[in-house]
């Protein structure tokens, strides 16, 4: 799947264990599509991924294919690139590569951490919605995978 949202990896099992570490390992292994674009032109998106455990209500942690520089300002939308994109500066760029691919997505060699700037309130309550929407969606995951 190109964009390969909502997918959750199959290499943990946690059997019967603690519920709580189940609905974490959800979190942290449920993944987003990303799309940043690094200034206010019209290009196409960088595409990326993230891990709903990465983002939280004042930032964005994603995997890119492209180096990023510090305090660039970029926008980010999650899951589509027609969705509402939030405004941001990367705070950090990090190589990523410990021979590890992940399923779906290309070689995605560099971590970002983003720190989201919303213009108004507005903004700021529809980007809460959607995290927790992406929340509940990686918590209700059921199937054959057990945590």
């Amino acid at each position: 799947d190109e964009n390969a949202g909502g997918m959750i990896s199959p290499v943990y099992h946690f059997g019967s264990g603690d519920p709580r570490k189940g609905n974490q390992l959800r979190l942290v292994t449920f993944r987003v599509p990303c799309f940043v674009w690094i200034d206010r032109g019209s290009q196409d998106p960088l595409r990326g991924m993230g891990f709903v455990g990465d983002l939280s209500e004042k930032g964005i942690g994603l995997y890119s294919d492209t180096k990023i520089s510090k305090a660039s300002m970029v926008r980010v939308a999650l899951e589509n690139p027609e969705a509402s994109a939030h405004l941001g500066i990367v705070l950090w760029c990090r190589r990523y590569n410990f021979d590890q691919r992940f399923h779906g997505q290309g070689n995605l060699n560099f971590h970002v951490g983003i720190e989201l700037h919303f213009s108004d309130p507005a903004e700021q309550q529809r980007y809460f919605i959607e995290l927790n929407e992406l929340r509940k969606r990686a918590a209700s995951l059921t199937g054959e995978f057990k945590f």
